[in-house]
């Protein structure tokens, strides 16, 4: 780069400076020191140089400093070689930072002021750099991308997991409702089977009794003073008795007990004495032919 490129953009920025100088002094009399550093692309900055200014400013010396960083800006700028950007910062007593001016500059004859500006050279390292920066951002946009994939996943996980709890809880319930309906179903229907035994019984005990109480008196007395029921259940155990050999009744001695085996006894025996006398009166009135006698007429023998 030649001497007069570099004298051009010193002077260029010296202008600019002073301008914003004269400006801040008017504002801030106080002014502590200037402070010129280089920002990177990762903004980060670098100190270029310091100057202390006394107080008050004179307009010869807001000249001056214009000039001194205009030259350290391009002292820098041809040191690094490519466009670069710095910040000019006034700094007050007790205050800190009050006023700041970025400062472009490119240490290139094809730069021109307003171009875009990279603030470091191209290299194989810097592409590199930004080829990783790409990539790591393009990494961090998927994870987070699968991080959120995740995350709805999860959520939709635990509400369906909290929804077929809910369906378990109802379904269990309605279980236990459902095999309590049924016990209790169960209880009654129980319940109604052992009082129609019940009744059963007590109705066959009743029956029993009468007919046995009926038995018992016509045999004290030798003849019939009781009627003795006959329901069909009296009948067929009537018939069954009669039914019954002698043999057959040698045989009850040994299932029923010395009681039991007494009452069936004489129950068989009185019913082959009615069998017998019913079959003797009908067969008075029988001839020795086989005829029936009472249907002839009378004066006629037989």
């Amino acid at each position: 780069m030649s001497a007069d490129l570099l004298t051009a953009m010193s002077t260029r920025n010296a202008d600019a400076i002073a301008e914003w100088l004269q400006g801040i002094a008017a504002r801030e009399p106080k002014m502590e020191a200037l402070e010129l550093r280089h920002c990177s692309i990762d903004e980060r900055t670098r100190p270029i140089q310091r100057w202390e200014v006394g107080q008050p400013v004179e307009p010869e010396q807001i000249r001056l400093y214009a000039d001194e960083v205009a030259q350290a800006v391009t002292d820098d700028c041809a040191g690094l070689r490519g466009p670069q950007r710095y910040l000019l910062s006034v700094l007050r007593a007790g205050v800190g930072i009050v006023a700041t001016k970025p400062i472009r500059e490119g240490a290139d004859q094809n730069w021109q002021l307003g171009d875009p500006l990279d603030t470091e050279p191209v290299s194989d390292r810097g592409l590199a750099a930004q080829a990783m920066r790409h990539l790591e951002i393009q990494s961090r946009l998927t994870m987070a991308a699968m991080g959120g994939m995740f995350a709805a996943l999860r959520a939709e996980n635990a509400r369906l997991q909290a929804r077929q709890d809910h369906s378990e809880k109802r379904d269990f319930s309605r279980m236990l409702a459902t095999e309590k309906l049924l016990s209790e179903a169960h209880q009654r229907k129980l319940a109604e089977a052992r009082e129609e035994a019940n009744l059963k019984d007590r109705r066959r005990a009743v029956d029993g009794a009468v007919t046995l109480a009926a038995t018992i008196a016509n045999k004290i007395a030798g003849k019939e003073v009781m009627p003795t029921p006959h329901d069909p259940a009296q009948l067929q155990f009537r018939a069954l008795v009669a039914s019954w050999s002698r043999e057959q009744l040698e045989q009850m001695r040994f299932v029923c007990t010395p009681a039991q085996y007494a009452v069936f006894l004489d129950s068989w025996e009185a019913e082959i004495k009615r069998r017998e006398a019913e079959e003797k009166k009908e067969n008075e009135h029988l001839l020795p032919d086989g005829t029936d006698g009472a249907d002839k007429p009378k004066g006629e023998s037989p």
